[in-house]
């Protein structure tokens, strides 16, 4: 007999505590890591050995400015600012709607955050997503969200804080809150799931908690999943949902693992079941990740008798190729599975729009290495963002 999931939402908050001594200063990459990049190639004779009384930090600062010259002209030489200009309607947050979106970020570890490539795409289709709320899959280190809230509240690097003059709003307060523990693991890491949001749209994330299978009050030994699904309480407003991050397992080359794959949607089947069996009347429910499998599979059976949609049909691409010239092996894995008192038809004071979408373009940059090794100007990961818009009310 299948046993049910328990809805058991940690007691501890992970929100982020900006670390100054950590965040500090993140926009560049640190010398040790530049020595090994072309772009960052500095002269020894920009302080002489017998003039330098700076001390190691000032030092590692001049050189980091330094760099910046270089990178600034080779990025204004490539035509970045138009591409990183997503074709998305403006919407205000912070008056009736609230953007929500996922993102798997492949990979995404603390030399990631501190390379100014990967950071400039990742906050810049932040902000011109306009979303209010993403979630983030394949983050291998909980200090990147330090990172990542610093540059988004206090821009940095240039072409985001060029943006944010460009487009003044009200001044953002960025958190996010994290699993406490590793949903599993990736290639040579483990995997947390992360949740960004700007609180000043009135969003605020109280607990977060790996959700996990239990029979007779005893954890099984065999996982459902190969990464737990991580759920969020979250409140929007005056709206309380439960926001599940998810990163299924790959379907392998030539679907050699896709059994496994819809073996672990089913079991989100019976997640759902223990959502509307524990949670309040009025909490509603969204999944969102990264599931690996086209939402027109019949595996997803399992969740549309429980009244769940996906707000993306499978019709785009979630998925990418680092390689420019090769359109194969594209898939529409990157979806958000809704409750039925979110849908539009529904009588609830929160309501999807019926706007979604998949950002595709602006997602190179020059100093990001071509995943091949071949060349620059590569994709920040080979996942797409998504995106769609909540109705709130406001009070």
């Amino acid at each position: 007999m299948y046993t049910n999931f328990i809805f058991r939402i940690n007691n501890r908050s992970s929100d982020t505590v900006k670390r100054d001594t950590e965040a500090e200063n993140c926009s560049m990459p640190s010398v040790s890591q530049s020595s090994n990049n072309d772009i960052f190639r500095f002269s020894k004779q920009i302080i002489p050995e017998k003039d330098n009384c700076l001390s190691k930090s000032q030092l590692q600062l001049v050189l980091r400015m330094e760099g910046v010259r270089d990178w600034l002209n080779l990025i204004a030489s490539s035509g970045l600012l138009s591409e990183l200009d997503p074709p998305l309607p403006i919407i205000p947050s912070v008056e009736k709607y609230i953007r929500i979106g996922s993102w798997n970020l492949n990979r995404f570890d603390l030399n990631k955050a501190k390379h100014p490539g990967f950071m400039e795409v990742i906050c810049l289709t932040i902000l011109r997503m306009g979303v209010s709320l993403i979630l983030l899959q394949e983050v291998s280190d909980p200090s990147v969200v330090d990172y990542l809230c610093n540059e988004l509240n206090y821009p940095s690097l240039p072409h985001v804080k060029q943006w944010v003059e460009k487009n003044p709003s009200t001044p953002p307060n960025w958190k996010a809150s994290c699993s406490v523990q590793p949903t599993g693991s990736m290639f040579r890491s483990k995997e947390y799931a992360v949740f960004l949001y700007n609180s000043r749209c009135g969003i605020h994330i109280s607990r977060t908690s790996l959700l996990e299978k239990y029979q007779n009050s005893s954890p099984v030994s065999r996982k459902s999943f190969t990464r737990s699904p991580c759920g969020a309480s979250c409140h929007i407003r005056c709206i309380h949902l439960v926001i599940i991050s998810v990163h299924l397992k790959a379907s392998g080359l030539r679907n050699s693992q896709i059994g496994k794959t819809i073996s672990e949607i089913e079991s989100l089947g019976y997640l759902v079941q223990a959502f509307y069996e524990t949670q309040p009347s009025g909490t509603h429910l969204i999944i969102a990740g990264d599931f690996n499998l086209f939402p027109t599979h019949e595996v997803y059976r399992v969740l549309r008798k429980h009244g769940l949609w996906p707000v993306l049909t499978g019709e785009h691409q979630t998925t990418l190729n680092h390689s420019k010239g090769r359109s194969n092996h594209l898939r529409a894995y990157d979806n958000a599975w809704l409750s039925a008192d979110l849908s539009m038809s529904s009588e609830s004071t929160a309501r999807w729009t019926g706007d979604s979408g998949v950002i595709l373009k602006g997602l190179r940059h020059p100093l990001i290495p071509e995943e091949t090794g071949s060349g620059a100007n590569g994709l920040v990961s080979d996942h797409a963002p998504i995106w769609f818009d909540i109705n709130l009310p406001y009070s």
